[in-house]
């Protein structure tokens, strides 16, 4: 998660399509809207969601989320993958308006929970987002616009700076005048620093147990870190304490942060350096956060020219891209997109 800041008949039904503007029915998103704002107003719940990012067909991150919600404390656990690989889980707990935590692998941050959780998973777009809605009160389709499938994948690890194709379809299910279910699916293919990437992203929520969930909450926070000491904007310090208590992350005799997740993959942030390295196997890839330069062995990679130097294959170059997107996948797993100023 940053787990801990999250945001989920037809009279026409549209398959997957390219973004493009029309006008909407104003009235159909004001059902939207107030379904929204009704699931807000819950006060006992439980919720599932799962955001999946699928890259080139070789790199998935996926998260699953399951919350529980009682009038006012809450327990949230999520559990982390990388292509496939369970990377570990982390449970949230906000009781008495204090919010805890013990690993908070993949989670968001902590500003983007209001004091009653209203619509913490949910999805919400104004009307300007949206490219077309149909649908009626049980069950809508929408399909967003560029900017708003960009803005999603930039929240999830992705720098686009140019959009090749985004293809989406967000399915939104109603009852009872509430928002019960949201499942976007968004495919693209999209520039970052100069490097073409294709691939798949998904989320959805739902809701269940509505008056009828129970918590099981500890009875002793006192080994728990109080969320509320971590900031919104944060420093390269922050940063740090984060890869260490959030991601599992450990300091080598060399000052570096290193982690090793199954024994033959790890992840290293030399900051003396400004130098992110992946490790698998015997292999080591790059990536320079400063120059925006990745490399391995003979070969080094400018992304923000798109340019190799040296001697380079094509699989080495691949590598050299996963490395920089693993980078951006650990930045976002603490809820940021760019590297903290010193």
């Amino acid at each position: 998660m940053k787990l801990i800041k999250m945001l989920f008949s037809i009279s026409l039904l549209i398959g997957m399509a390219a973004c493009s503007q029309q006008k909407i029915d104003s009235s159909l998103y004001a059902t939207f809207q107030q379904a929204y704002d009704k699931a807000g107003t819950l006060a006992n719940y439980h919720n599932d969601a799962q955001s999946l990012l699928v890259i080139d067909d070789e790199l998935e991150y996926k998260v699953s989320t399951a919350s529980d919600y009682d009038d006012g404390q809450a327990m949230i656990s999520s559990t982390t993958y990388i292509d496939g690989e369970n990377m570990g889980t982390s449970s949230i707990y906000i009781v008495d308006g204090n919010i805890y935590y013990d690993n908070l692998d993949g989670s968001k941050t902590y500003t983007e929970f209001s004091s009653d959780l209203s619509n913490m998973n949910d999805l919400y777009f104004t009307i300007e987002d949206i490219s077309s809605l149909v649908g009626d009160t049980d069950k809508m389709t929408i399909v967003l616009n560029d900017e708003a499938c960009a803005n999603i994948l930039n929240q999830n690890g992705l720098d686009v700076t140019e959009v090749k194709k985004l293809e989406n379809e967000l399915i939104v299910e109603l009852n009872d005048g509430m928002l019960s279910s949201q499942h976007l699916t968004i495919d693209y293919t999209i520039t970052s620093g100069n490097i073409e990437y294709s691939g798949k992203y998904e989320y959805e929520s739902s809701y269940s147990a509505i008056d009828q969930t129970t918590l099981a909450l500890p009875d002793d926070f006192s080994l728990y870190i109080d969320l509320a000491e971590l900031k919104e904007d944060m420093t390269l310090e922050e940063f740090k304490y984060a890869l260490i208590e959030q991601l599992g992350y450990a300091i080598d005799d060399y000052g570096q942060y290193v982690l090793d997740f199954n024994g033959n993959e790890s992840y290293i942030f030399d900051f003396n350096n400004d130098l992110f390295t992946y490790i698998k196997g015997q292999s080591a890839y790059t990536y320079n956060w400063q120059s925006n330069v990745g490399g391995y062995n003979a070969c080094t990679y400018d992304f923000s020219n798109a340019q190799s130097l040296g001697t380079c294959s094509e699989t080495e170059l691949t590598k050299i891209e996963e490395a920089k997107v693993s980078y951006l996948a650990e930045l976002s797993f603490v809820g940021i997109n760019e590297m903290p100023k010193a």
